[in-house]
């Protein structure tokens, strides 16, 4: 049964709260930066949405896109959470969805002002690593995409200058 299972804040939990999912998420900076029972959530040093997580420069957003938990994504950016920011080698919420082939989670961010234009470190754009040449073959989310960006074909995603 699901309810036997343990906690993960990117599956499936709709119960979980934002500051739960925030706790799961920063437990290696709260570990390490703060003293035991000390608020990480407020004062000088407060851990927010947009707080890079300690050892791998993502935030909160990439890695709940990563994983597809639309109620998770749902609760980020409802606290604001930045959906065009940069995180681990240039990788935005939106590269995190679309290289995992999460499609509600792809148009929730779309819906709430991702960009499509931004390039990772490798050189891929949101739309480049659906389209034909990408490294994801994935037409319904290229045409989900296409839709936030009218005119794109498929034969240009890859080489299009932003």
């Amino acid at each position: 049964m699901e309810n036997d299972l343990p906690y993960d804040p990117f599956r499936g939990n709709h119960g979980v709260s934002l500051r739960q999912l925030l706790e799961d998420i920063f437990s290696d900076n709260i570990i390490e930066h703060f003293e035991e029972g000390e608020d990480p959530f407020s004062g000088e040093k407060a851990l927010t949405v947009e707080t890079q997580v300690w050892a791998d420069e993502d935030r909160p957003l990439n890695k709940v896109a990563r994983r597809g938990n639309t109620h998770c994504m749902k609760l980020l950016l409802e606290a604001d959470a930045d959906p065009h920011s940069k995180g681990d080698m240039g990788f935005t919420p939106l590269h995190e969805a679309v290289s995992a082939g999460h499609f509600e989670t792809a148009r929730m961010l779309l819906e709430a002002g991702a960009r499509i234009d931004s390039i990772n470190e490798f050189g891929d754009s949101e739309l480049g690593l659906c389209s034909p040449d990408g490294s994801r073959v994935d037409p319904e989310m290229f045409r989900l995409l296409q839709s936030y960006w009218p005119g794109v074909m498929p034969h240009d995603a890859k080489s299009r200058k932003y």
